[in-house]
């Protein structure tokens, strides 16, 4: 391997491992740690929602099972440590595997060096703890294998995406939108091969498409997630993309970027650009799918940025070629060190634990409903349903939650975005509810004070809680927050 690989190598990978490693919680952690140690324990899986108040009999499909069961193990036996050291695991070999496939395309070491470098902090929005990862390998794999069938490697390139897609489909629900590329894939590139070609590409899509009834709910699993991509979802990972604003720029110049390569190199196969395209689309349609984006852009962004740079090496002088290269490889050495230094940094000043922001997530709120042994139903935002779960069930049980529409039917969905937005009939939500830990930036609530059955008992920053009047309550409120030796930033 030559210095200028190595150099590239490190950089790519050390961007892999700095994009990966943000140490904060997801909102549905706490849920994901929990629901895997319940199935480890249990061998089992719970069929209904027995979490909430608002939808206690409602099924429960569960499309995260194995990924909930790894970070279950994980936390149990590394502790929050193993989490993050995983997540970052998983971060850097989807990076090495991208690289794999940029070298299928012809990239020289510069070109896939500087775009895994732009891919990596374009997917670093989505890189927490949460079973997305394992949706983000797996695109990685399937993209690398689909790379590898174009260059005409034989068919055994494609032999291994049956079992991919078994434990794509146990692990999370994006192995729809991995069904849709190798769907894309046949339709495209199908057309230019013969016929027995075309009958192994329909084949090896059938088997995969078969492959998703292997789980415990057999077809019901897939066409679920078929159905809930429809659905209209209030949340903000779902929110679409502007494109004429200064947000989300490096997206947009990976888009931009890929659009001048497909434009300037007519050797580029049209397969590929064809389904690059969809996912821009799908990313600006919502921004949860910009990672994805980014994985599948990456072959192509690496051979655009390398036709730049020999068009580049091309133009200079011999006497200003070497320098202006050295000083290229110099200072993504530079950004590398820099970025172990930030981790390194990061991940000392907070003992390698996962950080749990109290502006974030109600700590000192759902500390004090604990203190003052609280019972009853919780209403609450969705984004905070797990880790209410987590600290206070059974002695409550939550309005609503962050597995969403996998165990909550649409019209408590729709109540809880009601109350969200202080919007027309939110009032319905109290109805059944004993105590309301409200986020204190939400139009809700001022509107709290107004009800004659609700009495206010904490706030703080981030949250507030309301009891109704006629709930037993602790002679003396115990308001005493946190102290130096709980631990209160870290998961959980």
């Amino acid at each position: 391997m030559s210095r200028r690989q190595l150099t590239c190598l490190v950089f790519a990978l050390v961007a892999g491992l700095y994009f990966s490693s943000a140490p904060v919680a997801d909102n549905d952690l706490w849920g994901h740690v929990l629901f895997g140690r319940q199935i480890l324990q249990s061998g089992a899986l719970p069929s209904s929602n027995g979490y909430a108040y608002t939808a206690p009999d409602h099924p429960w499909i569960n499309h995260e099972i194995l990924a909930e069961c790894v970070f279950a193990w994980l936390y149990d036996h590394l502790g929050s440590a193993g989490l993050l050291f995983f997540k970052i695991a998983v971060g850097m070999l989807t990076i090495l595997i991208m690289k794999q496939t940029a070298e299928r395309r012809g990239a020289e070491p510069l070109g896939w060096g500087l775009a895994l470098g732009l891919s990596a902090s374009i997917m670093s929005w989505g890189f927490l703890i949460r079973p997305q990862l394992f949706t983000f390998l797996a695109v990685a794999l399937l993209w690398d294998r689909l790379h590898a069938d174009a260059a005409g490697r034989g068919a055994s390139c494609l032999a291994t995406l049956p079992l991919l897609f078994v434990v794509w489909i146990n692990t999370h629900g994006g192995t729809i939108a991995g069904l849709a590329i190798l769907a894309a894939y046949l339709v495209i590139e199908g057309v230019r091969r013969d016929s027995r070609e075309r009958r192994w590409l329909v084949l090896s899509f059938l088997l995969c498409a078969a492959a998703l009834l292997v789980n415990p709910y057999g077809y019901r699993l897939p066409v679920f997630l078929a159905h809930d991509l429809t659905r209209v979802r209030q949340i903000s990972e779902w929110s679409p993309i502007p494109l004429f604003d200064g947000s989300h720029l490096r997206f947009k110049l990976a888009v931009a970027l890929c659009l001048v390569g497909a434009i300037t190199n007519r050797g580029r196969p049209f397969w590929e650009s064809g389904i690059i395209a969809l996912g821009a689309i799908a990313a600006f349609r919502h921004e949860r799918h910009a990672p994805l984006f980014a994985i599948l852009a990456a072959p192509l962004l690496a051979r655009t940025l390398s036709d730049f740079l020999q068009a580049l090496h091309a133009s200079l002088g011999r006497s200003g070629r070497q320098p202006a290269f050295v000083m290229l490889l110099g200072a993504m050495l530079a950004i590398a060190a820099w970025q172990l230094w930030q981790v390194g940094a990061v991940y000392r000043g907070l003992y390698c634990q996962i950080f749990v922001s109290p502006r974030v997530f109600p700590v000192d709120a759902v500390r004090f409903i604990s203190r003052n042994h609280l019972r009853g139903n919780l209403l609450l935002p969705f984004d905070w349903g797990e880790y209410a779960i987590w600290h206070l069930y059974p002695r409550c049980r939550v309005s609503v939650d962050g597995r969403y529409t996998t165990a909550y039917p649409d019209v408590v969905l729709d109540q809880s975005n009601r109350l969200l937005v202080a919007g027309p009939g939110w009032e319905r939500s109290l109805h059944d509810a004993s105590i309301a830990l409200i986020d204190r930036r939400q139009p809700i609530a001022r509107l709290m004070f107004d009800r004659p059955d609700w009495q206010y008992v904490y706030s703080d920053a981030t949250a507030m809680v309301f009891v109704r009047k006629d709930l037993p309550g602790p002679p003396t409120w115990e308001r005493r927050t946190r102290d130096g030796s709980e631990n209160a930033f870290f998961f959980p």
